[in-house]
């Protein structure tokens, strides 16, 4: 919310009072300045079962339908810049991010974002990201039905027939699993 906001602040022991009023000013941004949004990826199993925040390294970063595209650095961070602003999907794809201690590779993720114009939008919480199981791993054949199984957890499920698809309609033909989301995440 742009513009002036006056708030009043009190105090009182019962016997004597004081009150201060401040003024906050909320400017908009500066007219010519770039668009840009800057983030943090972990690791959601990290965090959850020892509290350690891992950082997820190498994840490609961009927004749907945009030519920004970046990578998380060494401490999971990434800024994309010169953006449009308004409404967007942020997408982080792990194809290229570096496998946990154990191996996994990580889950992709999707997120609407709303970019504000002319300013760094940052956010401040992480994007945390579950690891795959990589022993439920299993890969798509669209021509007949794919059984992805995860006998840790007793889950199930069937794909049928040409029923998983990429975002352009086309076929989906790659690797599906059934991973635990760790609880609290």
């Amino acid at each position: 919310q742009l513009g002036q906001i006056q708030l009043e602040f009190s105090v009182t022991d019962g016997e004597f009072m004081d009150s201060e009023t401040i003024i906050i000013s909320v400017h908009g941004p500066v007219a010519g300045q770039p668009t840009n949004l800057t983030g943090r990826i972990l690791d959601t199993n990290d965090y959850v079962k020892r509290g350690v925040e891992t950082p997820v390294v190498g994840a490609t970063v961009s927004l749907l339908n945009l030519a920004a595209v970046t990578v998380s650095d060494g401490t999971g961070r990434f800024t994309l810049n010169n953006l449009l602003s308004g409404e967007r999907v942020l997408d982080i794809d792990t194809a290229t991010a570096l496998p946990a201690a154990d191996g996994s590779t990580y889950a992709g993720f999707r997120e609407k974002i709303v970019l504000i114009q002319g300013t760094t939008n940052v956010v401040e919480r992480p994007f945390y990201l579950p690891r795959n199981n990589m022993d439920s791993m299993t890969p798509v054949n669209p021509d007949e039905p794919t059984m992805v199984m995860n006998e840790e957890l007793g889950v199930m499920m069937e794909v049928p027939v040409h029923t998983a698809k990429n975002e352009d309609g086309s076929d989906f033909t790659g690797m599906l699993s059934i991973s635990e989301v760790p609880e609290g995440s």
